[in-house]
């Protein structure tokens, strides 16, 4: 599915641009505005940082006026926010329906597909696309870290490919990348993670038995029942971040997809919906 280029804030993506800098002179097309892609965490969920989103897009306002006002000649940006949930946490309706649960390498391609999807997306849009090259900016958080690396790693691959091939390279360049709260790499060698891999190896299926007690959970409870809950085991948290958790408890695959992309091996034997479990 092509991305929305119209500003939006939805519970699987989020969009949003900064006010487009005004040229230094009438002939002087603006630059390509520079995009930052954002990769969640686990769980994936990109309303998660809804906040975050605001107080960014504000600074880089900010950001933007500022230098708009300023008497330097450089050049003026404007700012594509984005983000979109990792694939298998959308808690919209999906087309086509999913097949199979997405460990951290179906998560690097995903991303990789989106992000080149979005550039595309916007370059079409701009009038004077081909005047400069689109710049991107990658930020992720916790695993989100780890596929950022990886998918700036294999962009630089994809280009010295094509160069060295004289084929057509990717029409951007990725120009950063911003690490929030990087990942334990083994996770599963942690304190805690050795505890949970005890915990899958004497029960095989722990993956499934947590999903349907979250789902058993959200049916029974309602819902002012489900929120006080999960702000009492949460430590009583903002909102927003209730209403994600409860979106997220509530969605058919998003506990068995959480668990699946720290400990794949747990759940490999297990089919997406077994015929017992709707």
């Amino acid at each position: 599915m092509a991305p929305s280029l119209q500003p939006h804030v939805t519970p699987d993506s989020f969009f949003h641009t900064t006010s487009p800098p005004r040229p230094t002179l009438p002939t002087n097309p603006p630059p390509a505005p520079i995009i930052v892609y954002f990769i969640s965490g686990n769980p994936g969920l990109i309303s998660y940082y809804y906040p975050f989103f605001t107080f960014l897009s504000d600074k880089l306002q900010s950001l933007s006026s500022s230098s708009s006002s300023s008497e330097e000649k450089k050049d003026h940006h404007q700012f594509y926010i984005h983000g979109h949930s990792l694939a298998g946490f959308e808690v919209q309706p999906q087309s086509p329906l999913p097949t199979h649960y997405h460990n951290v390498e179906d998560q690097i391609q995903f991303i990789q597909q989106r992000l080149d999807s979005f550039v595309q997306a916007t370059t079409t849009t701009q009038p004077y696309s081909t005047v400069r090259r689109p710049r991107v900016i990658i930020m992720g958080h916790s695993v989100g870290t780890y596929i950022a690396m990886e998918v700036i790693r294999r962009h630089r691959e994809r280009q010295s490919f094509a160069h060295a091939n004289t084929t057509s390279t990717t029409d951007f360049d990725i120009i950063g990348g911003v690490m929030l709260f990087p990942t334990v790499m083994d996770i599963a060698s942690s304190p805690s993670g050795k505890k949970l891999t005890t915990l899958l190896s004497l029960i095989p299926h722990l993956a499934l038995i947590v999903s349907i007690f979250a789902r058993i959970l959200t049916t029974l409870l309602p819902d002012f029942a489900l929120r006080a809950l999960v702000k009492l085991f949460m430590a009583d948290p903002p909102s927003q971040a209730v209403d994600t958790t409860c979106a997220f408890l509530k969605s058919k695959r998003g506990v068995r997809q959480a668990l699946y992309v720290t400990f794949p091996l747990s759940l490999s034997p297990i089919p997406l919906f077994p015929s017992n479990y709707r």
